[in-house]
């Protein structure tokens, strides 16, 4: 498969800033440890995910799913997702979505997340944020 999925590096810090879709500055999650990154054949940093261990009532959370727009549909968010399950097995994994995201709802879905939850107005525009949760059991 052409999807690798690594540890974010600092040097991913500049190509990942190209196709950020949300404000902020990601080093101190790299610093943390807390970023993985999908390598799409030959293109290093073609997306990212955002996994916390504790931030969600002490349990990981997915926050942020972030594809470049050149890489879209071709697995790299389902891979990323995939492996931070992996990583996090021991623990029930949560992911969060804006309530107008029927994409990653979508994919939250087929990847085996459950919704649980909806928290209203979370968002700086207003905008409600759902909460999924990966099912251990299947």
């Amino acid at each position: 498969m052409p999807i690798t999925v690594r540890a974010a590096r600092v040097t991913d810090y500049l190509l990942m800033k190209e196709f950020d879709v949300f404000a902020g500055d990601r080093r101190m999650d790299m610093e943390r440890g807390e970023l993985l990154v999908a390598d799409y054949k030959a293109h290093l940093c073609a997306g990212y995910l955002k996994l916390t261990s504790n931030e969600f009532f002490n349990k990981p959370l997915i926050s942020l799913v972030v594809i470049n727009e050149a890489y879209r549909s071709r697995g790299i968010g389902s891979q990323l997702i995939i492996e931070a399950i992996e990583r996090a097995s021991w623990h029930e994994v949560y992911l969060t979505t804006e309530a107008r995201n029927t994409g990653m709802q979508r994919l939250a879905s087929k990847l085996g997340f459950l919704e649980v939850g909806l928290v209203r107005g979370l968002n700086f525009d207003g905008e409600d944020e759902l909460v999924f949760r990966y099912q251990t059991d299947q």
